[in-house]
């Protein structure tokens, strides 16, 4: 897979747990049927330590050209999971040359019938 348009950036959190399984979906689901963003560069943060996702997801990254970021964000609010958006956006623009940025967060929501 080549990058074709690094002008835009996607940004995730994905930490252990229920994260990694939505984190695979929505990854495979952009870089198969994603159309011009299927090529954006995809930027995954663990931003609290002790959260670092299993070496199966790591490896899903790698695999899938993921860039994983491991590096503790949220020392402030750690318990406050809803600042691993802010933290991991900050981070990703003061080290990026984008234009463009774009935070995806996975929903799953199930029905029962």
């Amino acid at each position: 897979m080549s990058v074709a348009d690094n002008s835009t950036e996607i940004i995730i959190c994905t930490e252990q747990g229920k994260l990694e399984s939505m984190t695979k979906v929505l990854v495979s689901s952009l870089r198969n049927f994603g159309g011009r963003a299927s090529n954006w560069p995809i930027y995954s943060y663990a931003p609290r330590s002790g959260k670092k996702p299993s070496r199966d997801t790591i490896d899903f990254f790698e695999e899938n050209e993921v860039h994983y970021i491991d590096e503790d964000l949220n020392t402030s609010f750690h318990d406050y999971v809803f600042y691993n958006k802010a933290a991991a956006c900050l981070h990703r623009v003061e080290n990026s040359t984008a234009k463009s940025f774009l935070f995806l967060k996975r929903r799953c929501r199930c029905l029962k019938t």
